[in-house]
């Protein structure tokens, strides 16, 4: 494990055993994630819209989603399923919360626009959820 210092502007230098590791040098892009108290590196490819590069990205990217090597999930609960998780062995900090808006978005949209019908939705699942 190494160490670094943080620069100005926020800046740190990766230890030359990481870069290595890597595979990255100067002028390559590192995408970066928070992960807990921790963060997440990876290394990323930025291409310029319109190039030749993006193009090929894209046609890539849309042959993986036609045969089926992409997927999305609307929830942890779901990601777990498709990968032969047990719930219960997920951590629960690991289980984000859905933005309240979107709780409310889908409260609206089950309820044909009913504020009181949604307000009573909301209220049922958040006693749900305090009896777990």
């Amino acid at each position: 494990m190494s160490s670094v210092r943080i620069y100005p502007a926020d800046q740190l230098d990766l230890p030359k055993e990481v870069s290595s590791a890597m595979e990255v040098k100067e002028g390559d892009f590192l995408e970066i994630s928070t992960m807990g108290n921790g963060v997440l590196l990876r290394p990323t490819r930025i291409f310029p819209h319109g190039s030749p590069e993006a193009e090929e990205e894209l046609r890539r990217s849309e042959r993986d989603f036609a045969e089926g090597r992409y997927h999305t999930f609307e929830t942890v609960e779901s990601l777990a399923e498709h990968l032969g998780i047990p719930l219960e062995n997920i951590e629960p900090s690991r289980i984000e919360k859905p933005p309240v808006e979107k709780l409310v978005e889908e409260a609206l949209s089950a309820t044909q626009g009913d504020t009181v019908a949604a307000a009573e939705v909301l209220e049922e699942a958040r006693r749900s959820l305090e009896s777990r």
